[in-house]
């Protein structure tokens, strides 16, 4: 794959993950 495909992967890969802290983090706050 070309490196533009992969820098686009790893970036929504950390978007999500941000998505899920910000989903988790309140949660287990609570």
């Amino acid at each position: 794959p070309s490196p533009m495909v992969a820098h686009a992967l790893t970036k929504s890969f950390r978007w999500s993950v941000l998505q899920l802290l910000n989903i988790t983090f309140p949660m287990s706050r609570c």
